[in-house]
This record gives C-alpha cells, structure tokens and sequence, in this order.
C-alpha cells in the first residue's frame, strides 16, 4: 500500500497544523513512490469516491521541487466548494494540486487566481 497523506492536517488560525518535520517526512515517501505522477480518489461530501483521478509531476529545473496536479470535471468542484464562486463562465476547468509538502488545493483556470484548500483527509493515493 501506498504511502497516504489522510492524517496531515492543514493548519489555520484555530487549528494546529501536522508539524513540518512530520509532514516532509510523509511528503518524501509520497514523492519517492510516485515520482512522475500519482493516482488518487476524491472523497466526496455524499461518501462517494471520485476514482482515478491521474495528477501529473510538475518538477522544478533542478529536481529540488515537485508539484502534481490535473484536472477533475467541473462538477466535484460545485460538490466541495458548496457554490460555483470562482468560476469561469466560459470554458471552466478545475483542478487538483496536491503540493511539495502534500498541502491539497482545488483552483480552477479563472483569470483571478483562485482556489481552496482541500483536507488531505478527502484524498487516497493508489
């Protein structure tokens, strides 16, 4: 079994976050088992999965740094976020980002950056 990112907690101003330390040593496993791209599921507010979601790595010129993302139909953003705030409306892709140290965004391709952070705990890795 893959190296999962469900027990990271993204911290805010009323939550504490995984520590640093915890968070790059799970993220290195992560990165290490999936170096040129990573399958996930996105768990869905009514406790269905989106399966099979492929993100690409995206690594700095160096090979010091590395982000995965791609894209996830329109609809599973409406379904997290609750609203379509920040879409656009012609032609409206979204995407998933799941970071360096395994922070997950879902932004969508709006001439306004825009995105939100996800809960790791949303995501399983395959």
């Amino acid at each position: 079994m893959k190296t999962q990112i469900k027990e990271l907690i993204s911290g805010n101003q009323r939550t504490v976050g995984t520590p640093h330390k915890q968070r790059m040593e799970i993220a290195s496993k992560v990165i290490a088992e999936n170096p040129d791209s990573i399958v996930i599921g996105v768990s869905l507010p009514d406790g269905s999965i989106l399966r099979d979601v492929t993100l690409t790595a995206n690594w700095s010129i160096m090979k010091k740094s590395v982000f995965y993302t791609g894209e996830v139909p329109v609809w599973v953003y409406k379904e997290l976020i609750k609203s379509d705030f920040g879409l656009p409306k012609q032609n409206p892709k979204v995407f998933i980002t799941i970071h360096g140290d395994c922070r997950v965004w879902i932004e969508t391709n709006s001439k306004k950056s825009f995105w939100h952070v996800l809960p790791e705990k949303l995501i399983t890795i395959y």
